[in-house]
């Protein structure tokens, strides 16, 4: 006689493979004071040779506008990008190539140029100098974007709080000066592998953008309407959680409705740009006053330096309180020497290292990053 035996068997579900969090708007981008992000940059504007060198965002101080206390974001490239082309430089990129591609709205765009300091040429990735430009950061529950103080209202969007893979969003910008430019953004993942410079991201909240310049005329020497054709920047940025900002590839394309003309024959204006990232955030790091007269104390006179502040600031001023945004423009030495001659090599501050947020003043060193940084490939992102 055989005995059968019966096995049963529980079967267990395996539980989904674990997701990361949902990010918050605030995550995506960190934007504590002083906090600063660099990156290798590439650019073209198909007037010129590519350039490429190193960049960073860094936030420095707040403005009030109307409806909103706004941070000041601001971009810088070293080696400078140039601005090429007839467009006032003083006008950031957006406003540049809409010069380019819609000469009705020169005249207008003219009195816009007011922004001051380093060209910062990347359209989908703008930065935002507060009162010198008259637009701010701003980050709300709803919107990380700029904030146009002419007209109380938001001026671009970087996110919004539908944070769902496939959702999109849409703004009209300038529409004090046209109805036809819109912005547009559609979330592609939310879980993007992105390759940087510095290092590999699994979780990456990609957005893909399209800025619409709307339709502008063809016309040929004798003035005459040949055609017309649509211009547009599109391309993506990736944002890290708890990173901020860490790629970017973006290019100006055309579509052309040009029966009478040759498009090749059209002199449309180009432009491509990438960003990866090499090092950051950095955030602001606070001491007491004990550890930083002890730090003073310690400190070389001839490795300090003290420099005005901000943009715009006189030789000869001392900022007594800086920070990591402290300005390389103008300063004296407050050891005694003399100020730093106009032709002598502006400098950024060095730091991976989080500065003291309350320092008398900040050690400088080369304007130029150290020799590992520089032999890192400047090459754009990987994103998949």
């Amino acid at each position: 006689m055989r005995l059968g035996t019966t096995l049963a068997i529980a079967l267990i579900p395996l539980a989904p493979p674990a997701l990361h969090a949902q990010p918050t708007l605030g995550q995506l981008w960190p934007n504590a004071d002083a906090t600063e992000w660099r990156y290798a940059y590439t650019y073209t504007d198909g007037i010129s040779a590519s350039e490429s060198g190193d960049a960073r965002l860094y936030f420095d101080g707040t403005d009030a506008m109307t409806g909103a206390v706004v941070q000041r974001l601001f971009g810088e490239t070293m080696p400078d990008a140039t601005p090429r082309g007839a467009a006032p430089e003083a006008l950031p990129a957006f406003l540049r190539t809409l010069w380019s591609v819609r000469p009705e709205l020169r005249a207008r765009l003219d009195g816009l140029a007011t922004r001051t300091g380093s060209y910062w040429p990347f359209v989908l990735l703008p930065d935002f100098v507060g009162n010198a430009s008259g637009v701010g950061f701003l980050e709300t529950p709803d919107y990380l974007g700029g904030w146009r103080d002419m007209l109380a209202d938001w001026s671009w969007w970087y996110l919004t709080d539908e944070l769902s893979e496939g959702a999109t969003f849409e703004l009209q910008l300038i529409p004090d000066l046209a109805d036809d430019v819109f912005l547009r953004g559609e979330i592609r993942t939310l879980e993007g592998s992105v390759t940087t410079v510095s290092e590999t991201y699994d979780n990456a909240v990609i957005v893909d953008y399209e800025v619409d310049y709307g339709v502008s005329t063809i016309i040929d020497d004798m003035e005459q309407e040949l055609g017309t054709f649509q211009s547009f920047h599109r391309g993506h940025v990736a944002y890290v959680p708890g990173v901020g900002p860490v790629a970017l590839e973006e290019a100006l394309t055309h579509e052309v409705d040009c029966r009478a003309c040759d498009p090749e024959d059209v002199d449309f204006p180009e432009g491509e740009a990438s960003l990866s990232l090499t090092s950051g955030p950095v955030p602001q790091r606070t001491a007491s006053w004990g550890a930083l007269k002890e730090r003073w104390r310690q400190t070389p006179c001839d490795s300090w330096r003290a420099m005005a502040g901000g943009r715009g600031g006189r030789s000869g001023d001392i900022l007594l309180l800086s920070t990591p945004r402290l300005r390389w423009r103008t300063g004296v030495s407050i050891c005694g020497v003399a100020p730093r001659t106009p032709t002598e090599e502006p400098r950024w501050p060095s730091a991976p290292e989080a500065p003291l947020s309350h320092s008398l003043c900040s050690p400088l060193r080369s304007r130029h990053f150290p020799a590992s940084s520089g032999q890192r490939m400047r090459t754009g992102a990987s994103v998949t």
